[in-house]
């Protein structure tokens, strides 16, 4: 006699609980295989922000009067990972610095501010698009 377990499985078509594998977002490997992934970055702070930074990255930053080609030399690095570990500076690290290229500059997306007060004809309606400096990131220094 079949049970109602094997019709399910057949009329839907799929693998009982059972015998299923897990599925995992990224297979283990075993160590010293390349993976593909960046392992040097940099911690930076720009403009009251904080940014992970890796060479080769375009960022948008805070608006500088600087034209496309310039180079901008970030100071404040707050930490730095390489092969050799992390290295974590209280608050900032000595002689370390990232310098980027700068590539244009840009607007963000457009914000409406909109403003009612109700019973009282009263609406008023502005736009406004911040302005950004796109830089990509060309060196990480640390002395």
């Amino acid at each position: 006699m079949v049970s109602w377990h094997e019709i399910d499985i057949k009329l839907r078509g799929c693998i009982p609980w059972e015998t299923r594998i897990p599925t995992r977002a990224r297979q283990m490997q075993p160590p010293g295989v390349d993976h593909g992934l960046k392992t040097m970055y940099a911690i930076i702070q720009d403009g009251g922000r904080q940014f992970k930074v890796e060479e080769g990255q375009q960022l948008d930053i805070d608006y500088r009067e600087v034209s496309s080609g310039d180079e901008v030399t970030f100071d404040h690095v707050l930490a730095y990972r390489d092969d050799d570990g992390l290295k974590v500076g209280q608050p900032m690290l000595e002689s370390a610095s990232v310098t980027a290229e700068v590539l244009s500059v840009s607007q963000g997306p457009k914000l409406v501010v909109q403003k009612l007060r109700r019973r009282k004809n009263s609406r008023t309606k502005k736009g406004h698009r911040q302005l950004y400096t796109r830089v990509k990131i060309n060196k990480i220094k640390v002395g």
